[in-house]
C-alpha cells in the first residue's frame, strides 16, 4: 500500500511574507502571487522591499521560493 502524504496548508495569494534562506544571502519582504505543489509549496512572490534573491529569480524575472524560505508577516 502506498504511503499517504498530507500537504501542509498553503499560504493564500496576497499574503505578505519575509523571505530568507540559507541558500542565498539576500533577504526581502514580498507578497505571494501564486503557488504550486512539488513535494512542498513553491511560491511565486513579488518583492516589495529589500533585495531580490538572485538565486531565486528566473530568467523571465519571476521569483520563486520554497515554503521553508518564507515567514508570514503580521
Amino acid at each position: 500500500m502506498a504511503a499517504t502524504t498530507t500537504r501542509p496548508p498553503r499560504l493564500k495569494n496576497g499574503t505578505r511574507v519575509h523571505v530568507r534562506s540559507d541558500h542565498f544571502a539576500e533577504e526581502c519582504d514580498a507578497r505571494i502571487t501564486k503557488a504550486t505543489w512539488d513535494d512542498g509549496w513553491l511560491y511565486r512572490v513579488e518583492v516589495t522591499s529589500g533585495q531580490t534573491p538572485q538565486d531565486a529569480q528566473h530568467d523571465d524575472g519571476t521569483v520563486w521560493v520554497w515554503d521553508f524560505e518564507v515567514q508570514p508577516l503580521a
